[in-house]
C-alpha cells in the first residue's frame, strides 16, 4: 500500500529496501498473483476460489521505478 502511493506521486527515482528482522513478513504473504499462471496456462482461474488466495500481484505490477533490496 506504501509503494502504489509513492508512484502516485511520480517523484521516486528509485527504492531502496533493506530487511527489518523485527518485523518478518507475515505467513499468508505472496508477491505473486492469485492465479500465477493465469496468462500462460491453459486453465481459467477460478476467482472464487484462487490457486494462491495471498497473492498481491506485486511481481507483476510495471513499477515506473528501479527497486533494490538489500540484507
Amino acid at each position: 500500500e506504501i509503494l502504489p502511493r509513492l508512484e502516485a506521486t511520480h517523484n521516486i527515482n528509485g527504492i531502496l529496501l533493506a530487511k527489518n528482522s523485527s518485523h518478518p513478513l507475515p505467513s499468508n504473504y505472496s508477491p505473486d498473483d492469485t492465479c500465477p499462471n493465469r496468462y500462460s496456462g491453459y486453465k481459467k482461474c477460478n476467482e472464487t476460489k484462487p490457486w494462491n488466495p495471498w497473492g498481491n500481484n506485486f511481481l507483476l505490477h510495471d513499477w515506473s521505478f528501479p527497486m533494490f533490496y538489500i540484507e
